[in-house]
């Protein structure tokens, strides 16, 4: 339990948690780019 709570502690750099949010964001735009795909795709 107490490796838990470190980790929850754990505070990245900066330019590592800029990296990992503009991932998320592609991802994110991926995932929507693809499921208008298969929406229409349906149609």
């Amino acid at each position: 339990m107490s490796n838990a709570v470190k980790f929850a502690k754990y505070i990245p750099p900066k330019n590592e948690s800029e990296k990992s949010l503009e991932q998320t964001r592609d991802l994110i735009k991926e995932i929507n780019i693809n499921l208008n795909k298969k929406s229409e795709s349906a149609i």
